[in-house]
């Protein structure tokens, strides 16, 4: 019950907030740059260098997982501390979206490797 539920409840920050802001808010855009992007691209670098590619399947998942978008568990930790909810619901749904191509792009990138 932890997915559907942290799911649902992101749901309904995104439906209660407005979606024209979480779109355009510069935090939102900077937290998913570095979460699809950046942290990704780090570890690629520090696999590469550190030789941990000789793990083979086991290193590309581990990979592939730092591509993965922000667990929707975080909206529910944000409601429950008292924190930014629009805040961490708008990162899981953009994060969630762009890992519609970054993905596939991060697939892609280790089968090259």
């Amino acid at each position: 019950m932890n997915t559907p539920l942290s799911m649902l409840i992101t749901g309904m920050l995104i439906a209660a907030g407005d979606l024209k802001s979480i779109v355009c808010s510069r935090p939102i855009w900077k937290l998913a740059a570095v979460r699809m992007l950046v942290i990704p691209a780090l570890c690629l670098g520090a696999f590469a260098l550190l030789g941990l590619f000789r793990f083979g399947m086991a290193a590309q998942v581990v990979l592939l997982l730092e591509c993965c978008p922000a667990a929707a568990i975080t909206s529910v930790f944000a409601v429950q501390f008292g924190h930014d909810e629009q805040f961490a619901a708008g990162c899981v749904v953009l994060t969630t979206l762009l890992s519609i191509l970054t993905l596939p792009l991060c697939a892609l990138v280790l089968t090259m490797a």
